[in-house]
């Protein structure tokens, strides 16, 4: 909640969270300090629940309230790769609760020129998801170079969107390659390996440098910005991103996430929360691996 007050007849904005039951004020901060560096305690409180959500749904979490899979002694390196996977979770969920985003993705995946309603018979599917795993697990492949969003035909799951006449995928399964980073220079290091089109989360607003250099470069890159599809997801992803580097390093737990979000969407991981609270003083212990 932005809120104004009057200090010395001067007006401050300010960002607000209260608590909903009691309407007792849990955070601020003023509204210019929050555009340029949120606390994290904001952060969890707006963003926590959506990135518990995700971390669950995909097995990251163990019932002892730890992250499951190893990291190495780089808290950014480690929340940029990790927040790779979480994209394409959100770009899923976005594609199939917005048929106009569903529709356009799947014009760009198919390298088609112009927008489709028989994309409305199609499903947005994760490669490398544990909910594909489940759902579409002849589609499951978490170790796709190429294609981290392909679409699955909603009456046969055997069949997949196809790439238009015309282009040099043509007749191929379509998909889309997707890419979070805060310095486009490790996008463009390799880029020019993959076939389909890159959607680019630029965490850092350099999306234009990343698209000047593909250019100047001459390489053959559909390169579609992210922030063209949905304004607000790449606010979320950065969200995200302060809470994961804050974890790696050691600075919160999963339990204080839990506390600021309010979380209460899933009761295993409460009842790992209960039987942690004794045992576990920090949760994510990066190795040398």
């Amino acid at each position: 909640m932005l809120i104004l007050e009057d200090f010395n007849q001067k007006y401050v904005l300010e960002v607000i969270v209260r608590d909903s039951s009691s309407n007792n004020i849990i955070h601020t901060q003023p509204l210019s300090e929050y555009e340029q560096h949120p606390t994290i305690d904001l952060q969890a409180t707006r963003w926590g629940n959506g990135l518990l959500n995700i971390l669950m749904s995909e097995g990251q979490i163990t019932g002892g309230l730890q992250l499951k899979r190893l990291f190495t002694n780089n808290p950014k390196n480690d929340a940029t790769r990790l927040l790779g996977s979480i994209a394409e979770v959100l770009v899923v969920d976005l594609c199939n609760t917005d048929y106009n985003i569903n529709r356009t993705l799947g014009k760009i995946a198919r390298y088609g020129t112009r927008i489709s309603n028989s994309l409305d018979n199609y499903v947005a599917v994760a490669t490398g998801s544990l909910k594909t795993k489940s759902l579409y697990n002849q589609h499951y492949n978490p170790n796709d170079t190429q294609r981290d969003i392909i679409w699955v035909n909603k009456e046969d799951n055997e069949s997949q969107l196809l790439c238009v006449r015309g282009s040099a995928q043509f007749g191929k399964p379509a998909g889309l390659q997707i890419k979070v980073s805060n310095d486009y220079r490790n996008v463009l290091s390799n880029i020019d390996q993959y076939h389909y089109p890159v959607l680019y989360f630029d965490l850092n607003n350099d999306w234009s440098s990343l698209s000047r250099e593909i250019k100047y470069q001459g390489l053959n890159v559909i390169l579609y910005h992210a922030e063209d599809l949905h304004d607000l997801m790449k606010e979320e992803l950065r969200g995200y991103f302060q809470i994961l580097v804050s974890l790696f390093n050691n600075d919160i737990d999963l339990k204080y996430i839990i506390d600021r979000a309010k979380y209460e969407n899933d009761s295993n991981l409460l009842k790992g929360l209960k039987g942690a609270e004794n045992r576990i003083d920090k949760l994510i212990l990066p190795t040398d691996y």
